[in-house]
C-alpha cells in the first residue's frame, strides 16, 4: 500500500480498561471476569465472538472431578501421560478450579447437564487409556452462544467483531494496547487499553479439524514482537488421528469405546507402539506413522464392533461430527474407514506464550496470555491436552487472567491519547 494510500484509511481511537484479544472460550472467560472488576472492557475478535475458532467445534467432553474424588489417582496418571513434566501444584489448581467455573455456569443457567437435585451429570468413561476418567459431555456450540451472551448481554462487555489486531501498542516497556483493522468497515482501530489479554489462540493453520481455519498463530506473533517469552514450542506439532474424509473430535473415545485401529493386513497394533490400548492421544499418530513406515499401510479404523447402544451416545455427545457425516451419506460405523495423522500444531501441545503465573502474567507487563495462545505444559508436559483437559484450561486460564488484569487495569492511570 502507497503511502497515499494508507493515510487515506479511515482511523479512530478508543479506550478500554481492559482489552481482550480473542472470542473463544478463553477469551469469553476472560472478558467476564474482567467485567466485574473493570468498567470498560473490549473484547475484539477476527471472526464472530463465539462462533469462530475450534472452541466451537471443542468435542464437548471436559474433565470434572469433584473435591470428594481421588486426585492423586488422577494425578499419577497425567504425569505419566505428560511424560512427568508438568507441574503437579499448578495441575491440581486447574483441575479444582474448572469445577467451580462449570458450577458457575450452571448457576447462571448455561447448558451443562445436570440432575434433578442440580449436580452435574458426569460420566466415566476410558480417556487416553485411563479406564474412569468423569467428564461432562455437553453441546459446545451451544455453551459458545450462551458465553457470548452472558458477556455482552448480562456483563456488557464491548465487542468488535470481524476485527483483526496487526500489532500490541508499547510505552515505557508496558503493553498499553492494540492496533486492529476492522475489515467489515475498511477501517483501523487504534485502542488504547490498561491491560491486555491474549486469547487469540494457538497455531494448527490448515490443520483437518473443524474451526482450526482460523487459528493462525497470531497470537504467538503479537506477544513475541512485544518481548513476550514462548515456552514448549519443541512440543508444538501435535498430530491427532482423524477420519480422512471428514472431521472427528472425539476419536479417542470411539476407541476407549470399542473402536480398533488396523493395519492394511487387518491387524491391530497399537499395543505394540504403547503400552496402553487405547493409547494416549498423542501416542497414536506415531503408531500409524510407524505402520506406514514399515509398508503396512493404509491405516483404518474399525468401529463395527462398538455396541448400537454406544453409537447411539456417541452420536448425542458428539452431535456437529454426526451431523456432518450423515449431510456427507457416510456411516463411520458401517464398515472400517481410512484414518490419518491431523495436525493440530499447539492446540494439542503445551507450546504457547510463557506465563509467570496462575493469574496469566507474562513476561511484559501489562500484557497476560489465557487458552491455547498461553503454554499449557504446566498442565500437560510433553502429552496432549486433548479431549478433557484443553477445555478446562480455557476457561480457568481466561478466568485467572481477566480477573488479574483487571485488577492491574485499576492501578494504571488512565491512557493518554495516541
Amino acid at each position: 500500500m502507497s503511502s497515499a494510500a494508507a493515510d487515506s484509511v479511515p482511523t479512530e481511537t478508543v479506550t478500554t480498561d481492559v482489552l481482550v484479544i480473542g472470542g473463544g472460550l478463553a477469551g469469553l472467560w476472560a472478558a467476564i471476569r474482567a467485567r466485574e472488576h473493570a468498567q470498560r472492557v473490549l473484547l475484539v475478535e477476527k471472526g464472530f465472538a463465539g462462533a469462530s475458532g475450534c472452541s466451537v467445534f471443542s468435542g464437548a467432553v471436559i474433565l470434572c472431578l469433584t473435591p470428594d474424588d481421588d486426585l492423586d489417582s488422577f494425578m499419577a496418571e497425567e504425569a505419566q501421560d505428560a511424560d512427568y513434566l508438568l507441574d503437579p501444584e499448578w495441575a491440581e489448581f486447574v483441575i479444582r478450579d474448572n469445577y467451580e467455573r462449570l458450577q458457575e455456569i450452571v448457576s447462571w443457567g448455561g447448558p451443562i447437564p445436570v440432575d434433578e437435585a442440580g449436580q452435574l451429570v458426569r460420566r466415566k468413561g476410558q480417556v487416553h487409556g485411563r479406564p474412569n476418567v468423569s467428564r461432562v459431555a455437553f453441546d459446545s456450540a451451544e455453551l459458545m452462544k450462551f458465553m457470548r451472551k452472558v458477556a455482552i448481554g448480562k456483563r456488557k462487555v464491548k465487542t468488535l467483531d470481524h476485527t483483526s489486531v496487526t500489532r500490541l501498542l508499547v510505552e515505557d516497556g508496558q503493553v498499553v494496547g492494540a492496533v486492529a483493522l476492522r475489515r467489515q468497515e475498511e477501517r483501523v482501530t487504534v485502542i488504547r487499553a490498561k491491560a491486555v489479554v491474549l486469547a487469540a489462540g494457538g497455531c494448527s493453520w490448515r490443520g483437518t479439524h473443524f474451526g482450526h481455519d482460523m487459528v493462525c498463530g497470531e497470537a504467538y506473533k503479537l506477544a513475541w514482537d512485544v518481548g513476550a517469552e514462548l515456552m514448549s514450542m519443541e512440543f508444538g506439532n501435535g498430530y491427532m488421528a482423524t477420519f480422512r474424509h471428514a472431521d472427528t473430535h472425539g476419536q479417542c473415545l470411539l476407541a476407549a469405546i470399542g473402536g480398533k485401529f488396523i493395519n492394511k493386513h487387518g491387524e491391530t497394533f497399537i499395543h505394540h507402539y504403547s503400552p496402553r490400548d487405547p493409547a494416549p492421544t498423542h501416542l497414536i499418530p506415531r503408531a500409524m506413522a510407524g505402520e506406514v513406515r514399515a509398508g503396512r499401510g493404509p491405516i483404518r479404523f474399525d468401529l463395527t464392533g462398538i455396541p448400537p447402544a454406544v453409537r447411539e451416545q456417541w452420536k448425542r455427545d458428539f452431535a456437529l461430527i454426526w451431523r456432518g457425516m450423515e449431510r456427507s451419506g457416510i456411516d463411520a460405523f458401517a464398515e472400517p474407514r481410512e484414518w490419518f495423522p491431523g495436525f493440530n500444531g499447539t492446540v494439542s501441545a503445551g507450546a504457547g506464550v510463557r506465563l509467570l503465573d496462575r493469574g496469566g502474567a507474562t513476561t511484559v507487563p501489562g500484557l497476560y496470555a489465557a487458552g491455547d495462545a498461553a503454554s499449557r505444559s504446566p498442565l500437560i508436559g510433553a502429552g496432549s491436552g486433548i479431549t478433557f483437559l484443553n477445555l478446562a484450561w480455557a476457561g480457568v486460564s481466561g478466568a485467572q487472567a481477566g480477573a488479574t488484569a483487571a485488577q492491574f487495569a485499576r492501578r494504571q492511570t488512565e491512557p493518554a491519547p495516541s
